[in-house]
């Protein structure tokens, strides 16, 4: 939270890490090597177990409170100068993508553990200095005098059950991120690359496409929330990374966007927003999601912490004192700093979910029009369980929800995973919060989705894995789908999604398609639209289909109109039942070829029509407008709609102003998919929006700009 007093504007572009901590003692090589012996001898006396338990209670996905936490002391004046002469905005024109869109990499914090110069365990802080533990009530704080990376595996843990060790984890996800792209390891120390590549070796599964990045140190390795968001901006798409204020008491991980910002060479916009990354979705066109969490974390009056010596001498820990901020200036700071142009959902934070509110455990985006989302069975509609009404009025506000093309979203739902015993026995809020487990909280990464399970190793429930792979081969063809145990996770409320973070691709292709789906009404004529874009142009954009059954795909070309390229796939009159599937490929000026979705061909979009076809309600759309066309222009635009059913419909063209200055009434119009061109020509250049109205209840909109 470096929510600084009196300041409305929000962001920080830094090009340099600020630092709220003193310098530590510096020790000699010597006393380097020393330090690091006796640390390492700490861990050999250390059960697995030991290890585990201490993990879970100071590296949790949401951090321990501290005694002083909450007496919050003031910043020496000057703390915050740098930062707040600094302050500046986001770029005018940017864009979160969404997580299934093109990534270049994943980043992934392999586990560490600091002590000091006596080899006594320590609880991080800043970089330089961690929390010692004296009792259960007393902690002091000192020097870290050497990390030591976990890659430590012992034969205590080998009984049959579930191993609590991390580095056969870390590794097995490494080794599925560089299937897809390079894994981007973050170490702190550059010899620790070495250990890392060796143990990935001895595994079995050798390191081939990756990067390290020495990062000099952090609190834990939660990655998706620490890490910074990526984002594209300017006419050239260049790759920023937003940083988001983290938890107070976690000032080392707090710094890492900025350092990555250095190594990777991109621009850092630090906003005093406190909020993570695993509370975050955006559907790639300024539509965002959240819970109310964020209300909650900014909400208080504590700020990032730093270390400095007291009158006596002596090491203590600081935490900055802010201004708390409204329910109102949170989500004004948090539509802009996520580019929310479109719409900023805030949904009712979840209760029983391990502590920290984040939807990414139990809801994701897997296209710009369609949710997964957990589902509670009923064995948890009781008092003690309140996240059961919780879960199903979200689940209810999804499928409300409309997408950037003005239509419901897709919701699918995935059931909660069992314990070991295949029963569901944590049907308490209590329990449950213990060990929130969940399907969702997976990766997406290009072509792959790596997801959580909860067995392995001829352990756990085996049945509840493959169920979950069964589904997700139904909602998700194309992909390729990695189970990936992660009990060693959830009991600290994270899983995959948590310990990751895409950084978005490099010149990007980025589609804008209303996809036909599902049972659709018969017609000659599917007309297939998109909005294409790179930073070089597009030298060309196609359409790919074939009838199901045919392994031969048809092509069509794709003809641009001001901006969007269109083409229609034919229909047959004559069918009893037919489904078509198809696909969007473009090669840019640039010479990159990207196809849409992005698992094409392997996965693909599909619709059915027919005389014996009906239309099933969870597949209906209503009515939705495509991208207008020319747009910018005068005279006359060409709407391209659709109608699931027969219906009347209208035309609203209103001003910035929100006043209705054109209608246009279409009377009752029969099903199917089509053009209208709509005289524009005595309205005033400036920009407009069109409404579309059926049956008297508006549907979908879409901006035009008339010059």
């Amino acid at each position: 939270m470096r929510r600084w007093f009196a300041f409305i504007c929000c962001i920080v572009v830094c090009n340099l890490a600020v630092s709220f901590s003193q310098t530590s003692i510096s020790l000699t090589p010597a006393q380097k090597a020393d330090a690091l012996r006796k640390a390492q001898q700490t861990l050999s006396t250390m059960t697995a177990e030991q290890r585990y338990e201490r993990i879970l209670k100071y590296q949790s996905r949401k951090p321990a409170q501290r005694s002083s936490y909450n007496v919050a002391k003031k910043a020496p004046t000057g703390k915050g100068a740098a930062l707040q002469s600094a302050l500046t905005s986001m770029p005018e024109k940017f864009v979160i993508p969404g997580e299934f869109e093109e990534s270049q990499s994943a980043l992934l914090a392999w586990p560490y553990y600091a002590f000091d110069k006596d080899g006594n365990w320590v609880d991080p802080f800043t970089k330089d200095f961690g929390y010692l533990t004296i009792s259960q009530t007393e902690y002091k704080i000192v020097p870290i005098a050497t990390w030591v990376i976990d890659t430590v595996e012992d034969v205590q843990s080998q009984n049959g059950e579930q191993p609590l060790i991390l580095p056969p984890v870390w590794a097995k996800l490494a080794d599925a991120i560089q299937q897809e792209v390079p894994v981007w390891i973050t170490v702190y120390q550059d010899a620790d690359t070495a250990v890392i590549k060796e143990y990935m070796a001895k595994k079995g599964t050798p390191l081939t496409n990756y990067r390290f990045i020495n990062v000099g140190g952090g609190n834990a390795f939660w990655m998706r929330d620490f890490g910074p968001v990526g984002f594209y901006y300017g006419d050239n798409d260049d790759i920023g990374l937003l940083d988001m204020s983290y938890y107070p008491g976690r000032a080392a991980d707090d710094s890492i966007p900025q350092v990555l910002g250095q190594k990777l060479g991109y621009k850092v916009y630090s906003t005093q927003l406190e909020s993570e990354g695993g509370n975050f979705i955006a559907d790639g066109f300024g539509q965002c999601i959240t819970s109310t969490a964020v209300y909650y974390n900014n909400a208080d009056s504590v700020a990032q912490g730093y270390v400095e010596k007291d009158n006596q001498g002596n090491w203590v820990d600081y935490y900055q004192l802010v201004e708390p901020w409204s329910n109102k200036k949170t989500l004004d700071t948090l539509t802009y700093v996520w580019g929310a142009h479109t719409k900023m959902t805030v949904l009712p934070t979840l209760q029983c979910d391990g502590g920290t509110g984040h939807i990414d455990m139990y809801t994701k985006m897997f296209d710009e029009s369609t949710f997964l989302t957990t589902e509670y069975p009923t064995q948890f509609n009781k008092n003690s369980f309140q996240d059961y009404n919780i879960a199903k009025q979200n689940l209810a506000k999804e499928r409300s929800m409309q997408d950037i093309h003005g239509r419901n979203f897709r919701v699918f739902t995935m059931p909660v995973p069992t314990s070991e015993s295949g029963r569901y026995d944590s049907t308490t809020c209590r329990l449950f919060n213990a060990d929130p487990r969940g399907f969702l909280n997976g990766l997406t990464i290009n072509k792959t989705f790596i997801f959580p399970s909860f067995s392995g190793g001829g352990t756990g429930n085996d049945a509840g894995t493959q169920a979950a792979l069964e589904l997700y081969k139904k909602y998700l063809p194309g992909y390729k789908l990695v189970p990936f145990d992660s009990r060693m996770l959830t009991p600290m409320a994270g899983a995959v999604h948590c310990i990751t973070m895409q950084i978005p691709a490099e010149n990007p292709i980025r589609f804008k398609h209303a996809a036909i789906r599902g049972n659709v009404n018969q017609l000659a004529l599917y007309p297939v639209s998109a909005t294409i874009t790179n930073k070089s142009g597009i030298a060309k954009a196609i359409v790919k289909w074939r009838k199901k059954g045919t392994t031969a795909w048809n092509e069509l070309q794709m003809e641009l109109v001001d901006g969007v390229f269109a083409s229609a796939i034919p229909g047959n009159m004559d069918a009893n039942e037919e489904t078509i599937e198809y696909y969007l490929e473009a090669r840019s000026k640039n010479e990159k070829v990207m196809v849409n979705p992005i698992v094409a061909p392997e996965g693909f979009y599909s619709f059915t029509y027919g005389k014996t076809v009906g239309v099933a309600d969870e597949n209906i759309y209503g009515a939705a407008l495509d991208e207008p066309f020319p747009n910018p222009t005068h005279g006359e635009v060409i709407v391209p709609m659709s109608l699931q059913k027969d219906c009347a419909v209208t035309f609203d063209i209103v001003d910035i102003t929100g006043n209705r200055v054109q209608s246009v009434q279409l009377g009752n119009q029969h099903a199917g998919s089509f053009m209208y061109r709509v005289n524009v020509e005595n309205l005033s250049a400036g920009v407009y929006t069109i409404r579309m109205v059926t049956n008297g209840i508006p549907v979908s909109v879409k901006k035009i700009v008339l010059y």
